[in-house]
């Protein structure tokens, strides 16, 4: 005796018809969510003044720390999280808001 398919209801709906009908919305999300990403890279680009405040920031940790890559990661944290960062130094922020400044170190591994 052969094994037969299943009868169909007529309510559930045929596997391979949602599996052809949810690509081209699968593809729609891929590409929507892609092009969110870009702009968002894009949009967190620095601009020269924020490039300026974390070369003075790096500068200002020199002393305190000589890895370059991990005193950036740590000013451009600081920069990123804290409102108003242009009239603040970096020193000044750290006293403002600990919290902030512990976070940022963890970030860059120090």
């Amino acid at each position: 005796m052969a094994h037969d398919a299943p009868a169909r209801d007529g309510l559930s709906p045929d596997p391979a018809a949602l599996y052809t009908a949810g690509m081209p919305r699968l593809a729609c999300a891929v590409a929507i969510i892609t092009l969110l990403l870009f702009i968002r890279a894009a949009a967190a680009a620095p601009s020269a003044a924020d490039g300026a405040w974390i070369a003075r920031c790096m500068a200002q940790l020199a002393e305190a720390h000589a890895d370059a890559k991990e005193r950036r990661l740590n000013c451009t944290c600081m920069h990123e999280n804290f409102e108003d960062n242009e009239a603040a130094t970096q020193s000044e922020m750290e006293h403002m808001f600990p919290p902030l400044h512990l976070f940022c170190r963890g970030q860059a591994g120090w």
